[in-house]
């Protein structure tokens, strides 16, 4: 959820500082990204970019929650922040 965002092949996620996914396009107010999975529950900064180069700098958190199976991992975003680009 934010504002701004551009259909583009760079529209892109990170997920703390150097994991970064491509993104899937909604509207210019909503855009979807995949996490990748991770072994331990941790909250880390998410940002999003047009251009896979300049990335939002809101404080939006993205939290990875271990579920009760060791080998899976469900991801959740706090989706009542907005990234503005």
């Amino acid at each position: 959820v934010g504002a701004s965002f551009i259909r583009s092949y760079t529209l892109t996620c990170k997920f703390g500082t150097t994991t970064v996914v491509l993104a899937s396009y909604i509207s210019a107010s909503l855009c979807l990204c995949e996490s990748t999975a991770v072994g331990v529950a941790s909250a880390v900064q998410v940002s999003v970019s047009n251009n896979n180069q300049d990335f939002t700098t809101d404080l939006v958190f993205f939290t990875y929650q271990r579920t009760r199976r060791s080998d899976c991992v469900v991801c959740c975003v706090d989706i009542g922040e907005m990234l503005t680009m």
